[in-house]
């Protein structure tokens, strides 16, 4: 019985090195064509988290600003010098930036009058995400320095701070968020103005810049 077996096994032929070349070039081609569909599908859902992520960052920043103004609606009124006029005039829009969402985030103190609801508007952001994705694993991390200041990509989110999240919102006393500015970790910008989202892929253009502070100033200089 062995000795049949071992006949039968000798007879068998082993691939040749031409049937192995043939098989290789098949499986590479069959690689070659899965490669971009999975690439595709791994872009498509890092633009829906940064989307989604943006949104409740938007949401969040305007249900904060609505809950202060129905506390204490003056609180939420800054004022700004106005050089031409002399004087002082109610602030139209305030901005918020990464600056003050990463001192929320070590929970620092912040008592400067002037800024003080931006702080606060910011620990209201950050408790409202952690209590969905927990404090010790927080889907954003921010630090220094300031995006407002019309910083690239690069300079905000790959700096000497290691790797961070950044963001910009420009809002209204009234409550309503007018442009904001979200970039996840200087991969993906998410650009919010007049009600509509814009999700940009930045990883190959970190010299890009986020908006200036004239953005605030040309809505001071506005009605909104």
């Amino acid at each position: 019985m062995r000795k049949k077996l071992h006949n039968i096994l000798k007879d068998e032929q082993a691939f040749s090195l031409v049937e192995l070349i043939i098989v290789i070039a098949i499986m590479v081609v069959l690689v070659s064509m899965m490669v971009p569909k999975v690439t595709g599908y791994i872009e498509k859902a890092n633009r829906i988290r940064a989307l989604e992520t943006a949104r409740t960052l938007v949401n969040g920043v305007e249900v904060g600003l609505v809950d202060r103004a129905l506390v204490n609606e003056e609180r939420l009124v800054k004022y700004y010098y106005h050089k031409d006029l002399g004087r002082s005039r109610p602030l139209v829009a305030g901005c918020i930036t990464n600056y003050m969402f990463s001192r929320a985030q070590k929970g620092e103190n912040y008592t400067n009058p002037t800024d003080l609801v931006d702080f606060q508007l910011a620990q209201q952001v950050l408790t409202a995400v952690h209590s969905e994705h927990g404090v010790k694993n927080p889907p954003l991390v921010f630090k220094y320095p300031n995006a407002a200041n019309g910083r690239t990509i690069r300079e905000v989110c790959h700096s000497t701070y290691g790797t961070s999240d950044a963001v910009i919102f420009i809002y209204a006393p009234s409550g309503g968020v007018y442009y904001a500015q979200i970039c996840l970790r200087g991969s993906y910008l998410v650009t919010y103005e007049n009600g509509e989202y814009d999700v940009e892929n930045v990883k190959r253009n970190q010299d890009r810049r986020f908006a200036g502070t004239e953005k605030v100033s040309n809505f001071n200089g506005n009605q909104w």
